[in-house]
């Protein structure tokens, strides 16, 4: 592995807006919070909690189940 890389030719994923999708839902202010509290305990943002959140929850539900376990 190199000591440094040259990333002045980089260019960003043009793929980027295809992996994403923004949304808007109502969330309860007393999950929010929670979710906050979370995010801030991890060290990673509010909507990265909630989308690992809805991934295994999603996984739960596809699989039989129906539980969020972060």
């Amino acid at each position: 592995m190199k000591s440094e890389y040259d990333f002045s030719k980089g260019v960003k994923n043009p793929y980027y807006k295809e992996l994403h999708k923004n949304v808007t839902i109502p969330v309860d202010l007393y999950l929010y919070e929670r979710f906050e509290q979370i995010s801030k305990e991890k060290g990673v943002s509010v909507e990265r909690i909630i989308n690992h959140c809805l991934n295994q929850y999603a996984e739960k539900l596809r699989t039989g189940g129906a539980f969020c376990d972060i």
